[in-house]
Order: structure tokens, then C-alpha cells, then sequence
């Protein structure tokens, strides 16, 4: 009767045991931060996004991804929407960005910096490209990040198949 016992235990503990390793090993899903004060018309968390996060600080290199996401949006047909998201404390920086790239998508306004200081903490300078579906992260990458090329393709291939 003791054995039984100590077996039972033993058991619960091993199964408690387990799903704490599981639970470290599988990958949650990894939600798209709220960032958004104003009543924006833009909902990043229903269909599918690619979302391109972007600073004035970052690397005019990577920035030219902007006009190939400006052609991109020009051909999609909607069933992805491009949503361009700036991060600056100042409104007026904010305002000069949208007027110099005359973005034929909606640009966002991040003025508390979420979105970048949420993912780039470690990899400054840099855009981020996002791939959402439903607000949650299905791929994300760093242009001119040279480990992540092969991440932005696809994104960039994803979007130029759903056109």
C-alpha cells in the first residue's frame, strides 16, 4: 500500500516536472505590443500585416526597404495590408517623415518608442520587419542584419505571392 502511494507521488511530481520543462521549451506566441494612444484607424490585430518599424536613426541603407514596400503597396490587392510604424518623441519629426516619403501605406505613429525598445534591444539602427496575422508574430527580422537576410526575403516573398 505504501509503494502505491509513494508511486502516486512520485508521479505527480514527475508530471508537474514535465510541464515546466515543456512549458520552457515550447514557443509561445509572441503577441504584437500595444503601442497605439489615439484612436487610430488602423487594426493591427485582426487579418494579416507586415508591419515595418522604423527610426530616424536608423541606417539609410535599411531604409530604402520603405520604397520597396511603397511599389509593393501600390500592387497589393489588400489581402496583406503594410502598415509603416516611425518611432519619435516629437510630432513635427513624425509629420516631415510622412510628407518626405509619401508612403502609399499607413504610417504610425510610435512616439513612446514601444515597438523598437520591445524587439531591438540589442540591435540598435536598425528597421524591424513583421509578418502578423491576427497581432500575433508569425516572423520577424532586422534589415541589415545579415543573419536575418534570409528572414527578410521571405517576408518580402510573402508579400509579392499575396499581391
Amino acid at each position: 500500500m505504501r509503494i502505491k502511494s509513494e508511486l502516486k507521488v512520485f508521479g505527480f511530481l514527475f508530471a508537474i516536472f514535465l510541464i515546466i520543462t515543456l512549458s520552457n521549451v515550447i514557443p509561445k506566441e509572441e503577441k504584437f505590443p500595444d503601442f497605439l494612444s489615439d484612436n487610430s484607424s488602423v487594426d493591427l490585430y485582426s487579418g494579416e500585416k507586415v508591419i515595418f518599424s522604423f527610426s530616424i536613426d536608423d541606417c539609410s541603407i535599411c531604409l530604402k526597404s520603405l520604397e520597396i514596400l511603397n511599389q509593393l503597396s501600390i500592387n497589393n490587392s489588400q489581402k496583406v495590408e503594410i502598415v509603416g510604424i516611425f518611432a519619435a518623441s516629437e510630432s513635427y519629426v513624425f509629420e516631415k517623415i510622412k510628407k518626405y516619403y509619401h508612403l502609399n501605406f499607413p504610417l504610425l505613429w510610435d512616439r513612446e518608442n514601444i515597438v523598437k525598445s520591445t524587439f531591438g534591444k540589442n540591435i540598435m539602427h536598425k528597421p524591424i520587419l513583421f509578418l502578423l496575422k491576427d497581432g500575433i508574430i508569425l516572423k520577424k527580422a532586422f534589415i541589415g542584419v545579415k543573419s536575418d537576410r534570409k528572414k527578410v526575403k521571405e517576408i518580402f516573398d510573402y508579400l509579392k505571392d499575396r499581391s
